[in-house]
C-alpha cells in the first residue's frame, strides 16, 4: 500500500514546517511492523506520500523534504496539498478552505519546482471548479507526475446541487482538459 497524507500523527513539537514529518515517520514505522510478518504476507506503507507548505522559503521547503525523505527510509514518493477552495455560505462550512489559486501562486509554484528536481510526484486534492489550476501547473511542469485526487473533487452541494447537470458538464470538461 502506499500512505498517503492526511494530516494526521504530525509532531507536538520543533520548527513549525517541519511538524508534518512526524506522518511520515509514523507511516515508516507501520511499514516496520508489517515488514515483520505478523500481520500477514501485506506490504504496508511501501510509499509514503507527506506534506510541504510550498510557499515557504526555498530553504525550508528543502529542508522539510530532506527530512521527509530521511524519515521515509527509501519510501517517499511525494507531496500530497489539501487544497479545497469554494467562496460565499458554502466556505463557512468547510473546514480545509485554502486562498483563492493557490496551485497558481508565484511562491507556491517555487516551492513545487523541487519536486521535479527530487524526481517526486503531486497529489492534488481540491474541488472541480479549480481544475484549470491543476491544468495550469502541469502545463507549468511538465515534468512532475501528477496525480488528481478523489476524481478531481466533483461537488454536488450547496450551489452546485441545484446545477448538477451543468456542474458535471464542466467537471467533465475540466477532467478531460487535464
Amino acid at each position: 500500500t502506499v500512505h498517503v497524507q492526511a494530516k494526521s500523527m504530525m509532531r507536538a513539537e520543533g520548527p513549525a514546517h517541519l511538524k508534518d514529518v512526524g506522518e511520515t515517520e509514523f507511516a515508516r514505522g507501520v511499514a516496520a511492523m508489517a515488514a515483520t510478518g505478523l500481520y500477514g504476507g501485506a506490504r504496508v506503507c511501501e510509499g509514503i506520500v507527506g506534506c510541504v507548505d510550498f510557499r515557504l522559503d526555498p530553504g525550508l521547503v528543502a529542508e522539510a523534504l530532506d527530512a521527509h525523505e530521511e524519515a521515509a527510509g527509501g519510501r517517499f514518493r511525494g507531496i500530497r496539498q489539501i487544497a479545497p477552495w469554494v467562496d460565499g455560505e458554502l466556505a463557512k462550512a468547510m473546514p480545509l478552505n485554502v486562498p483563492e489559486g493557490l496551485f497558481r501562486d508565484a511562491g507556491f509554484r517555487r516551492g513545487f519546482a523541487e519536486l521535479a528536481r527530487r524526481g517526486h510526484s503531486f497529489d492534488a486534492w481540491l474541488f472541480h471548479p479549480q481544475l484549470g489550476d491543476v491544468a495550469s501547473l502541469a502545463d507549468a511542469f511538465p515534468d512532475t507526475l501528477i496525480i488528481l485526487n478523489h476524481l478531481g473533487g466533483r461537488l454536488g452541494i450547496g450551489p452546485y446541487a441545484s446545477r448538477f447537470d451543468k456542474e458535471f458538464a464542466n467537471w467533465r470538461h475540466s477532467v478531460a482538459e487535464l
